[in-house]
């Protein structure tokens, strides 16, 4: 702006307030200068010179001065208006001092000599970011200075590089100054301390301040002896809580990755969510304190966290020298590996182990490099009584290279299977796992035994009798080694053929081997495949598995079925002679258009194949257009975000291809995946496709992800097929309402020889969606629930909703596994329950299958262990994806009839059994051992602990035993188990079949997997 143009604004707006003078009521202030009104936007431009903000006095009380420009210009704003600045500058500065302001920064520039943006004097501002934005101080000062006392809010969809001077930190304080309170909302962040400064948090001899973290992406180094986030050289952490969000933090030589800087503890750290990395400088933990400095105390009650310490400091605890600290880990999932000497989790070299509490929610993966300061090092050699987690530790009789797998399993049983390859060289190796169970490990390949008090003789068996750390020393090769029996893959490329006449005697099955084996699905006797095919078989549903073989457990079965005979069509003339079966037909391929967060983009192409008389849709989603808008999508919305591909075409075969990098990078942001058809969606949270296993798997490093492709499938079932599942549904009383739909997702790769990996994944940690549009002619009301079939032929409930959108009806099936989906209608009324206060729920639970036995059903019976545990897992619609014939508990064998639920439960941690390794299936269950399968069945569902004093109005609440208070207090918090008294819980009384019918039904409906 001119000086000219200056000058007439400012005369213009002193006549314009003249005149208002007049005229304004008594006691009405007349400003001589811009005045803003209302809540509203101003714009300052830095390049114009200094801008300033200070209260306001006198007539201007409550408001903001923002002097600006050169030579100085004053403006009144409101503390409600927003002052967006932008432009460029390298002598030019912004100086919040003692105001509470609303601050947006739009492509800012300021690089200077001092305090580039600095908050003082108890300022308080919030600051959005829009653009790409840059903060870089001089000597003494931080990047973004908001120094103790002040207070800074951090949020929207820009980014913001702030680098601090020598001795400042990126963001928070200066020279000798604390960080302020600091709190990141959102926005692309990247903090760097100068020389002895921290990322964010205190600068030279600062703490950390009180800094929070709710989301974004956040990227912190320390400079010389600096924490990441934290304190700068001799400055303890403060209080760092880090609730959501993306947040690497690397300290240096020094300084922690979250914690301390050199010389200092690492202050209060809590992680409630979120992917964090933390990694420590050279003598710093990842997580903890820095050089010579105690962890401090380190709270992770959630979110994904990797910790890995400088040399000689731990993961999560001390650096070097220093101690363990207080560490309390609740859950998430979290992998900490030490600096050489470092503990994993507890003291840097020559630092005394930590008071470590572990509780068995968590994942916790834990490695060092010395058996002297181990995996886990406690200052009792134990963790802390109040853990409710096994900790597995084995001190190897030698070090192991970087990159070594560890793999550990049950007993004889090989899946589930938990594997840790350190990403340093170790010696220790700690792990969770479930309690009171015999393990076996192998290592490199090896399987190994240990020779720990009071064994006299090398054993390879590693048994975990119950909650707390198990350390196994001496662990070498053995010199014996278990003769183990090994899983097989279930048979492929098998296909069965309807027969040929109305005698229904010539069906076969193709593509067999002599080392299968096949039945009839309703039979028990397994017979022997002599040839390539198993031939005169009528129509019906068979099973065909590998058989058992030295070494080797029989295989999974698969399910194929022979379809009824077809007469052929007498219509239409001809000569009568069959033409031979035309190839497979590509179309020309095209472009297609994805969605990302409601932006419509180009990304990949589309290829239409007419197969065998069906059309296959296969989209190839094209990887760099996909990582370009992925990237602009997350700069823009650091929140959850979507990507819908859709499919324009109809087709019998809709396959959808991606590539593992763009999995990985979805993954890290959360995005959801949806594949849209006209009739069928079905969406997925990325984090199901556990690339990062897939390619451990593969033997595929993470630099590569690329190579894999990731091939997402619908096949609508083939008509006889089709008319097969539809028969087997009629038998049973059930009427399939959609023609079934298989999902399926597969992980291929293909080596420099030729070679060709293919991974299914068919299991997930969180629910997938399969969402599919009612038939018009279809009533609403008649969808009982979803199911799903299994391999040998049956079916079960999957939680389903029924809702109504844009006048259209729609179900949504919420599962764990991929497999075959359908909806059915199931009228049926339980008669026992007419006249009883469960009528309601339990006729919901008998009509979605949950209930097996309406017939016979006896509503205030007690219901038994095993009973609940079946209820709990047909009602969130989880099962056995393979076959297994034992189990961990002796009192529960593979003749039981709950065995499926009692293994299931098992493998998803609703169970546990009993220190002697029983389960006691028959037993009455009470009312604290439901509730605390409950509440793992909360987890299972996302249902968080709500109102935890809730419990405390129960006058009974000191009769619950402890090792089931925190589940029940956690069951009570949500308000939805059942009938009971409003003042007691009655713990030790029996549960009926109709409480237990309520309780699982309410768990749907209070987590919205079913209608209420």
């Amino acid at each position: 702006m001119t000086k000219m143009k200056m000058k007439q604004k400012l005369s213009l707006v002193i006549i314009l307030t003249m005149l208002l003078s007049l005229t304004a009521p008594v006691g009405l202030p007349a400003y001589a200068d811009t005045v803003s009104s209302s809540s509203t936007e101003h714009t300052f431009y830095i390049n114009e010179g200094d801008i300033t903000m200070t209260a306001g006095t006198g007539g201007h009380d409550g408001m903001i001065v923002v002097s600006h420009g050169a030579p100085s210009v004053t403006a009144h704003v409101y503390e409600n208006d927003t002052l967006v600045i932008t432009g460029t500058t390298t002598a030019n500065r912004v100086l919040v001092d003692g105001v509470k302001a609303k601050i947006a920064i739009q492509n800012v520039n300021i690089q200077s000599s001092g305090a580039a943006f600095e908050l003082k004097n108890n300022a308080d501002g919030t600051l959005t970011l829009e653009g790409a934005n840059i903060l870089k101080s001089g000597a003494l000062m931080a990047g973004l200075q908001v120094s103790s006392g002040n207070t800074v809010t951090i949020n929207g969809t820009g980014s913001l590089n702030a680098q601090g001077g020598s001795q400042g930190a990126g963001i928070g304080g200066g020279d000798s100054g604390a960080g302020g309170d600091i709190t990141i909302e959102g926005g692309d962040i990247t903090a760097t301390g100068g020389d002895m400064g921290a990322g964010i948090g205190g600068g030279y001899n600062g703490a950390g301040g009180d800094i929070t973290i709710e989301g974004g992406t956040v990227t912190a180094r320390g400079g010389s002896s600096g924490a990441g986030i934290g304190g700068g050289i001799s400055g303890v952490g403060g209080t760092t809580t880090i609730e959501g969000g993306t947040v690497t933090a690397t300290g240096e030589a020094g300084g922690a990755g979250i914690g301390g800087g050199a010389w200092q503890a690492g202050g209060s750290v809590t992680i409630e969510g979120g992917t964090v990395t933390a990694t420590g400088g050279d003598m710093g933990a990842g997580i903890g304190g820095g050089y010579n400095g105690a962890g401090g105390s380190v709270t992770i009650e959630g979110g994904t966290v990797t910790a890995t310490g400088g040399d000689m400091g731990a993961g999560i605890g001390g650096g070097d020298s220093g101690a363990g600290g207080d560490i309390t880990i609740e859950g998430g999932t979290v992998t900490a590996t030490s600096g050489g000497q470092g503990a994993g989790i507890g003291g840097g070299i020559g630092g005394a182990g930590g008071t470590i509490t572990i509780n068995a929610a968590a994942t916790v993966k834990a490695a060092s490099e010395t058996v002297s300061n181990p995996a886990i090092h406690t200052l009792s050699d134990d963790i802390e009584a109040a853990s409710t987690a096994a900790m597995f530790m084995a001190n190897l009789s030698g070090q192991k290279p970087a990159g070594t797998p560890t793999h550990i399993h049950v007993k004889d049983v090989f899946n589930p299977m938990t594997s840790f390859s350190p990403t340093r060289a170790y010696q220790s190796i700690a792990v969770t796992v479930p309690a009171d169970t015999s393990y076996q490990v192998k290592t490199d390949g090896h399987y190994q035994q240990h020779l720990t008090s009071p064994l006299t003789e090398p054993s390879t068996d590693f048994v975990i009798a119950g909650a707390g750390l198990a350390a196994f020393d001496d662990v070498e090769n053995a010199a014996n080694p278990p003769i183990v029996n090994d899983e097989q893959a279930p048979p492929t490329g098998l296909a069965g053929i309807a027969p040929t006449s109305t005698a229904n005697n010539d069906g076969k099955i193709t593509g067999t081997t002599t080392t299968m084996e096949y039945k009839l699905h309703a039979s028990s006797t397994w017979l022997e495949v002599t040839g390539t095919e198993i031939t005169g078989l009528s129509a019906g549903t068979y099973n065909v598995r590998y058989r058992a073989k030295v070494g080797f457990h029989a295989s999974p079965s698969i399910t194929i079925t022979i379809p009824t005979y077809t007469a052929p069509s007498t219509g239409g003339g001809g000569s009568g002679s069959s033409s031979p079966r035309p190839p497979a037909t590509p179309s020309a391929s095209k472009d297609i258009t994805i969605i990302v967060n409601n932006e419509t983009q180009k990304s990949g192409t589309e290829t239409r194949t007419e197969i065998d008389g069906r059309t296959e849709i296969k989209l190839v989603v094209d990887s760099q257009q996909m990582k370009n808008h992925l990237e602009n999508a997350i700069k823009e919305n650091n929140g959850t975000n979507e990507v819908i591909i859709p499919v324009t075409n109809t087709g019998d075969i809709i396959k959808v291809v991606l590539t593992g990098d763009i999995l990985k990078k979805m993954e890290d942001h959360n995005v959801t995946l949806s594949v849209r058809e006209e009739k069928i969606e079905y969406r997925i949270d990325s984090a199901n496709f556990t690339i990062e296993k897939i390619a451990q798997t593969m033997g595929i490093s993470l630099d590569s992800l690329q190579s894999i492709d990731v091939e997402i499938s619908i096949n609508k079932i083939p008509a006889a097929q089709a008319e097969a599942l539809k028969e087997q549904a009629t038998a049973s009383g059930h009427e399939i309402l959609f023609d079934p739909v298989q999902f399926e997702i597969t992980a291929r790769a293909t080596s420099a020889d030729g070679k060709v990996q293919e991974v299914k994944i068919n299991q997930f940690s969180h629910f997938a969606e399969r969402i599919m549009g009612i038939p018009e002619d279809i009533d609403p009301s008649k969808v009982a629930t979803g199911i799903v079939f299994h391999a040998d032929g049956s079916y079960s409930h999957v939680p389903t909703v029924v809702f109504e959108k844009d006048g259209k009806w729609y179900a949504r099936i919420s599962s764990l596994t991929n497999s075959i989906y359908t909806l059915i209608g199931n009228p049926i009324t339980v008669a026992a329950v007419e006249n009883h206060w469960s009528k309601v729920p339990v006729n919901d639970m008998a009509a979605r299958l949950i209930i097996s036995n309406p017939n016979t059903f006896e509503p205030d019976q007690p219901i038994t262990r095993g009973e609940f545990a079946q209820y709990i897992t047909k009602a969130l619609g989880i099962y056995r994806t393979d076959e297994i014939t034992t189990t961990k508990f002796t009192d529960v064998s593979k003749e039981d009839k709950l065995f499926n639920a009692i293994t299931v439960a098992t493998e998803y941690g609703l169970i546990s059994g009993y220190p002697d390794r029983t389960f006691k299936p028959n037993d009455q269950i009470t009312r604290e051992e439901a509730m605390s399968m409950y509440a793992r069945a909360m987890e299972i569902v996302g249902l968080k602990e709500a109102d935890n004093k809730r419990i405390e109005k129960y006058k009974d609440k000191d009769q619950v035993a402890d090792w089931a208070y925190e589940a029940v207090k956690k069951t009570v918090s949500i308000g939805v188990f059942s009938r009971k008294t409003g003042e007691t819980i009655n713990p030790k009384d029996t549960f009926t079949h109709a409480e237990a019918a309520t309780a699982v039904r309410n768990l749907l409906v209070k987590a919205q997997l079913i209608n209420p």
